[in-house]
């Protein structure tokens, strides 16, 4: 597959609004987890993982029904074909895509963190479409690549004889 995904926007956190505003409310620091579990603060997944205000971070990001989930949002550009849009269009993400040269097709995809979970769970089945299960793929690798692991941390890869990889539990 000659298909391209390049990271393009994550919600990005006014830390000292969040700390301070915690503080002053609940009485506590939203990011006493994240210091003591030494996530990088300027990494995102430091951010989505205080979201629930419970200084647990790593517990935060491995919890698919954690409500911050649904406040962390992520954008990816795809470079495809028709087909590669065509499978993303089953996953509810929402999409922007725009005809290029050559056949190629330009996607913007968003989503939130709860979102782009489901998503990648149902694009990377066995009976996903070949497509759909490359483009999962490869967003799923650049999740990992941007310190994500831990929400997708209690899954395994299996590859396939398509080149691709299925998840499971």
């Amino acid at each position: 597959m000659d298909y391209e995904v390049y990271p393009l926007a994550v919600t990005h956190v006014e830390w000292r609004i969040f700390i301070d505003v915690c503080q002053r409310v609940l009485g506590i620091s939203p990011t006493r987890g994240i210091d003591a579990c030494h996530l990088d603060p300027k990494d995102p997944a430091a951010f989505l993982g205080s979201l629930d205000m419970e200084n647990k971070p790593i517990e935060a990001l491995r919890d698919h029904y954690n409500p911050g989930h649904s406040h962390f949002s992520i954008s990816f550009m795809l470079v495809s074909d028709d087909a590669g849009v065509k499978a993303l269009r089953s996953t509810g993400l929402k999409m922007h895509a725009k005809d290029g040269l050559k056949r190629r097709v330009l996607t913007i995809v968003t989503g939130t963190m709860d979102e782009w979970f489901r998503a990648i769970i149902c694009g990377c089945r066995s009976s996903a479409s070949y497509e759909l299960r490359w483009i999962m793929n490869l967003i799923l690798t650049r999740f990992e690549t941007a310190g994500f692991r831990e929400v997708f941390s209690h899954l395994t890869k299996h590859n396939q004889s398509d080149e691709t990889f299925v998840l499971k539990s």
